[in-house]
């Protein structure tokens, strides 16, 4: 049997497999890797790699849906195209535990081949991010992440039972019915889908609708993360009632182009109507790549301009932000000068903290309990100045180095409040615990966590990273702005810093921004993988209708047509997968609706979702239709 597989995958059917092999080389590749930062992280405990932790955890969640969804269309689509051979097997007399046999033997060659480029091309690319994460300040310098075996294997038990399933489901038509009726059934396809994946659908799309609208009932970025799901969900549920969708619409359309349009595009409309399965297919890495990519974008934006509302809803009562430019910051000089009515230093840095309690039967899983997180350092008059908008507790209990402020995002889904502990670790001291002391709602504008000057050590401490905030009396805040740049410190308004802090949220996205990069690039091959298989599979449609007489311009009319039915439809189901996450997250985040979308990034992979269908079908079909003779 394995032998027979390696024959069919390496040479008979080497066309119809070798997207699906390199589809499963960029899945194990991506997989290998980010298995690797997430061992790196899982042996990280006590090294204050929190950061490190958050970011693989939460990339491998994401990584492992999309690939998985990938790998398994891209199976079930090559495996689909050779319905008539599966058939001619049956009607020859192989049983269908025979043919599921085969199916499995191949899947598990193209698999086992596709391991060791793919592991080792991962094994290579993980040590290539090392630079972004310290750059990113989430790894420290010199850094080096640790090889094992591990990610290897835990790719592969993804990627399998994956790739099996997807191979039986592509077959099971042909194998479970009788071998005159798996003849007659692998040349049409079925629009009508089966009650269960109907309801599953359904079920999935309503899921997905109430994850979207997490962002308007959890606090901040926990809400945003909730609502991102949900266009993961609809995309699923979409690929569910892809076939049945697509073929009433493409009913709808033939019928109604039929007495004004040309043939072509009739028979373009008839071609998605009795292959929707196939279109489905085509459509669904399309709109994952539209989804996906608007939503994690608008995400960080939505937070981006989310924590620029706050730190200047934080500021309110502040006039003037004080740093140090050609000296250093003095916070008494800064007091001392005519106008000014009060004046605190602030200080925010990163440091890790530890809300939920330490697992003590799984201890190895210390290191994904720790989170990094933003602290602002606050002198007894910074809490006079700054408002984070306090909802339980007071900041005039935060006196020492054992009391803590924390984000009610912070505390999200841990049942801690005040009075309760977590863990502190900042750089340059030990472990600590400190008492909750107040909750506040402004973490974005102010941070995760306020602690008191006394508890933080002077060398986590940065000239960079202090500001003096300053009230002036009424109408001197022009004059007291002169006066300190005349000293020369750098001085600006709460409304620049808010700018500031806006920009700075969106530069800390840069990591994530290339690592979605990655994943689009791979959904972006995946769909280019598919377009053109699919499209060189049918080259005996192409023969037959030559042998009725269109053209070869006209078949390629025809796929150009088609390409308008994919790029239409990808859209639609791309924009309206993403739109209620973008909303929900814009209204949670920002209080507007449309503060997360991005509209360049809108407009990119809008222009890629058209470009790729029309490339690829149009430019493939061209060489296909080129090589069939009209007389056959």
């Amino acid at each position: 049997m394995i032998r027979a597989a390696f024959r069919s995958v390496l040479v008979v059917n080497r066309a119809s497999l070798l997207g699906a092999f390199g589809v499963a080389v960029l899945a194990t590749t991506m997989l290998t890797a980010t298995g690797t930062w997430l061992q790196a992280a899982w042996s990280a405990s006590g090294a204050g790699l929190a950061m490190l932790s958050a970011l693989a955890s939460s990339f491998a969640g994401t990584t492992v849906i999309i690939a998985v969804f990938i790998v398994a269309s891209t199976f079930s689509s090559a495996l689909r195209r050779r319905r008539t051979e599966f058939a001619l097997l049956r009607s020859i007399g192989a049983t269908a535990a025979q043919v599921r046999g085969q199916i499995t033997a191949e899947v598990l060659v193209v698999i086992l081949c596709a391991a060791l480029p793919g592991a080792l091309a991962g094994v290579l690319v993980a040590p290539s991010v090392t630079g972004l994460l310290v750059a990113s300040g989430i790894v420290p310098p010199g850094y080096a992440l640790p090889l094992s075996p591990l990610p290897i294997a835990a790719t592969l038990a993804v990627l399998l039972p994956t790739a099996l399933l997807a191979g039986r489901l592509a077959a099971r038509e042909s194998a479970r019915l009788s071998p005159t009726e798996s003849l007659r059934e692998s040349s049409v396809e079925v629009i009508r889908i089966s009650r269960g994946r109907a309801v599953a659908a359904a079920v999935i799309a309503a899921a997905g609708l109430l994850s979207a609208a997490a962002p308007l009932v959890l606090p901040g970025v926990i809400g945003a993360a909730a609502g991102t799901t949900s266009a993961l969900m609809l995309i699923v549920a979409g690929g569910l009632a892809g076939p049945s969708l697509i073929g009433r619409f493409a009913t709808r359309a033939a019928r109604s182009l039929a007495p004004r349009l040309q043939n072509v595009t009739v028979l373009a409309a008839v071609n998605a109507r009795g292959f929707s399965r196939r279109s489905t297919a085509v459509i669904l890495p399309l709109a994952l790549l539209l989804c996906l990519g608007t939503v994690q974008s608008g995400a960080g934006a939505g937070a981006a301009k989310a924590a620029g509302i706050q730190t200047e809803r934080a500021m309110a009562s502040v006039d003037l932000v004080v740093a140090s430019g050609e000296v250093s910051l003095d916070a008494d000089d800064v007091a001392a000068v005519p106008g000014v009515t009060a004046a605190a230093s602030t200080t925010l840095i990163r440091a890790s903290a530890r809300v939920e309690e330490p697992d003590e039967e799984l201890p190895f899983l210390d290191a994904f309990s720790w989170d990094q997180v933003a602290v602002r350092i606050l002198t007894p008059d910074g809490t006079a100045l700054l408002d984070p908008d306090v909802t339980a507790g007071s900041l005039a209990d935060l006196t020492d180095d054992a009391t803590v402020a924390v984000s009610a995002d912070a505390l999200a889904f841990t049942g801690k409040g005040i009075g309760d502990s977590i863990d502190v670790r900042l750089e340059g001291s030990a472990d600590s615990s400190a008492r909750i002391v107040a909750i506040y709602d402004n973490g974005l504008g102010a941070g995760d966590l306020l602690l008191s000057q006394d508890a933080v050590p002077r060398s986590a401490v940065t000239a960079a990273s202090t500001t003096v905030l300053v009230r002036t009396e009424p109408g001197a805040s022009a004059t007291v702005r002169e006066a300190l740049q005349s000293r020369g410190y750098l001085v600006t308004d709460p409304h620049t810093q808010a700018q500031a802090a806006q920009q700075a949220s969106g530069a800390e996205q840069s990591l994530s921004n290339t690592l979605l990069l990655a994943l689009l690039a791979f959904i972006a091959v995946a769909a280019l993988q598919t377009l053109a298989g699919l499209t060189s599979g049918r080259r005996a449609e192409f023969a037959l209708l030559r042998r009725i007489g269109m053209t070869r311009t006209q078949i390629i009319a025809m796929l150009a047509a088609e390409s308008g039915f994919v790029v239409g439809a990808a859209l639609a189901l791309g924009l309206a997968a993403a739109l209620p996450a973008l909303v929900g997250i814009g209204i949670g985040l920002a209080g507007a609706a449309f503060a997360a979308f991005d509209p360049a990034v809108l407009l990119l992979l809008t222009g890629v979702v058209i470009a790729l269908p029309f490339m690829t079908m149009v430019g493939v079909g061209w060489r296909t239709a080129a090589g069939v003779r009209a007389d056959g």
